[in-house]
């Protein structure tokens, strides 16, 4: 059923998935140029850049990573809620939500690093939108969990009949 725990789990793990297209995930503060990171764009204080109006290839194809990754990965994370009725196919699809949200985490990771204005130094921060697919993952690691409850106690009672 909707109203299970494991359910509101992959709900707020569904949230936080979504929010990094719109949280800013890396700051840059330097003396003659700030940078914001969103999942959606990179922001400067002379100009902003949506994902699709990059010059670097490098960094665009890193930055649709990021974005095709976090997309693909709330989807799953919205398969996954319901499936309710086959415990067994909802936990699997409840590992590859992890999966997918380690992927994006790397290219999250992989994308601050690219260019001279986005190398961890003086002034470079991770922002929130940063730390929400860590937060997915342990939601969904917790999700699993009661998941296996779930199915444990339907074997119990199996046991009982």
């Amino acid at each position: 059923m909707l109203q299970r725990i494991q359910s509101i789990f992959l709900l707020l793990a569904l949230i936080a998935n979504i929010s990094i297209l719109f949280l800013p995930v890396w700051q840059f503060n330097g003396e003659e140029k700030a940078e914001t990171l969103t999942g959606l764009s990179i922001s400067s204080a002379e100009e902003s850049m949506s994902a699709f109006d990059q010059k670097n290839t490098n960094k665009l194809i890193a930055h649709m990573s990021t974005l095709g990754l976090s997309i693909v990965s709330a989807l799953m994370i919205a398969v996954t809620i319901f499936q309710f009725n086959d415990r067994n196919r909802q936990k699997r699809l409840a590992y590859l939500c992890i999966i997918l949200s380690m992927l994006m985490l790397m290219a999250m990771v992989l994308l601050t690093q690219m260019g001279p204005s986005l190398i961890m130094g003086s002034g470079s921060s991770p922002s929130v939108g940063f730390f929400m697919p860590i937060a997915a993952i342990l939601l969904i690691w917790l999700a699993i969990g009661r998941i296996q409850k779930d199915e444990d106690m339907v074997k119990s009672i199996d046991r009982i009949r």
